[in-house]
């Protein structure tokens, strides 16, 4: 479960990971939209105005690796970048 809250008083919770939530970050300029990574290999994006599961998966975003950080692109808001601890693959991947 992804709890988190960007309003006073407010909690938002949605239930897409099966493991530990490592990082999650907004899309710069939205207030709903975000992505999270987490152990469980996946790269999740969020709309909290469309309920509580995720509206995009992608399971085993690195294979089978832990991700540890997620951002968006302050320049292409449709680009983002996922870093995980190991290597190799290669430590980090950019999605469109």
């Amino acid at each position: 479960m992804l709890c988190f809250s960007k309003l006073p008083n407010t909690c938002f919770c949605h239930q897409g990971h099966s493991d530990t939530v490592e990082d999650v970050v907004f899309q710069p300029g939205s207030s709903a939209e975000l992505a999270s990574v987490a152990d469980d290999s996946s790269l999740l994006f969020w709309d909290t105005r469309s309920g509580i599961a995720p509206v995009l998966r992608m399971a085993e975003a690195h294979g089978q690796s832990d991700l540890h950080v997620v951002d968006w692109s302050s320049l292409r808001p449709e680009l983002v970048a996922t870093g995980m601890s190991d290597s190799p693959p290669p430590p980090q991947h950019i999605f469109e």
